[in-house]
């Protein structure tokens, strides 16, 4: 799923296109909260998602 911006000026559609037709891949980063199988309760991760891979820290923005 992705979160549109809410200031953009142009339509849906129109980020959408200019996303995939990209020449380069975006880097995409931010928290995400995940449950594993059996647990009760979620963890916090900061995720990180680079054309190499993707990477995920428990303690915040570490590069």
């Amino acid at each position: 799923m992705v979160t549109w911006c809410q200031q953009s000026n142009g339509s849906q559609t129109q980020l959408l296109q200019n996303f995939l037709n990209a020449s380069s891949c975006p880097e995409i980063q931010g928290f995400l909260h995940v449950k594993e199988l059996g647990r009760k309760s979620w963890k916090k991760l900061y995720v990180c998602l680079r054309r190499s891979g993707l990477y995920c820290s428990t303690k915040g923005t570490s590069k």
